[in-house]
């Protein structure tokens, strides 16, 4: 058993309350859940209205299918004008 954790760093220049970046990191997460079936949630900077953090978990039996899935899941912050993606992470167990 594979279990994948990523982890994106996101600044959101657009962003004035909070209420602004939580519909931003809502929409981005209920698109990846339903998308890719990871698990997914923001654990950091939740009090920060620039910036987030988001982690997402992949379980599999291959290395290879865990990073296809989280990798694909980080590319949709390629869409969002909104959030930019500062850093990412991986790591594998």
């Amino acid at each position: 058993m594979v279990i994948g954790v990523c982890t994106v760093d996101l600044y959101l220049p657009t962003t004035h309350s909070l209420k602004d970046k939580r519909r931003i990191i809502k929409s981005a997460v209920e698109r990846i859940r339903s998308r890719f079936n990871v698990s997914v949630a923001e654990v950091e900077h939740q009090d920060r209205w620039g910036q987030a953090q988001i982690a997402m978990a992949a379980v599999s039996n291959e290395t290879a299918h865990v990073q296809q899935v989280l990798n694909a899941a980080v590319k949709v912050f390629d869409n969002y004008s909104e959030a930019e993606v500062t850093q990412v992470s991986f790591e594998m167990r």
